[in-house]
Parts: C-alpha cells; structure tokens; sequence
C-alpha cells in the first residue's frame, strides 16, 4: 500500500514505481537497477 512516505521514482513500462522515503534518503546517491520479469498481471 502507498502513503505519503513513499517517493515516486519513476515507471517501468507503465506502471509506476517507488521506494519508502527511508530506503529513498539511503540509497539516493547510488544507481539503481531493478530485474525485471514478465509476468501476466496489470499495474
């Protein structure tokens, strides 16, 4: 579930993503990169 502690980072092929503010504020200064599966499901 999202709440106002959550930070948009961005979306992957439509479907939004985010992080906690608290994982956000410690990993903020690195790149991320996210494995990313087929799955057959909506956003």
């Amino acid at each position: 579930m999202l709440n106002e502690t959550d930070v948009k980072l961005g979306e992957i092929h439509g479907c939004d993503f985010y992080m906690s503010r608290n994982q956000f504020e410690y990993w903020k200064h690195t790149h991320l990169t996210l494995d990313v599966v087929s799955i057959r499901t909506r956003c």
